[in-house]
């Protein structure tokens, strides 16, 4: 009774901030008080079809954004670039008392003179609804 999510490509061409919360995430329930959470993210950013549209990638816990990527891409334009983007970052989520803890991306494009889509390619989501390339593991 798995329900199969399929989001492969989270574009826009908007220059507004993209919030990934409801669509590409994780989450985990620490057991213990107090827990180190690992966050591994892989994912493929694309842009830079024209000069200086470059994507800016923020992750976040919850209602808090714990670190910024910004400017990612090329300034000069590429006809559309694919960049990997790995992310690892040890987070201390400060007293969770064991609950549920939600990491998950915002993304936003620097420009679009283009027009063209551009975002996250190749996600390969195919597991139930918040599954993702978002890995968590308790320490």
């Amino acid at each position: 009774n798995k329900n199969v999510f399929d989001i492969s490509n989270i574009l826009t061409n908007n220059v507004n901030i993209q919030d990934l919360s409801s669509s590409f995430f994780n989450t985990i329930t620490p057991i213990n008080n107090n827990s180190k959470i690992l966050i591994n993210l892989k994912c493929t950013l694309y842009c830079s079809y024209a000069l200086e549209e470059r994507i800016s990638v923020e992750i976040w816990r919850d209602l808090s954004m714990i670190s910024q990527d910004n400017n990612i891409g090329s300034v000069i334009a590429t006809g559309g670039l694919s960049i990997p983007y790995n992310f690892t970052f040890l987070d201390e989520p400060n007293n969770n008392n064991n609950n549920i803890i939600k990491y998950y991306l915002k993304y936003k494009l620097e420009n679009n003179n283009s027009g063209e889509m551009m975002g996250l390619i190749n996600i390969e989501t195919n597991n139930i609804n918040g599954s993702s390339n978002i890995i968590l593991r308790e320490l």
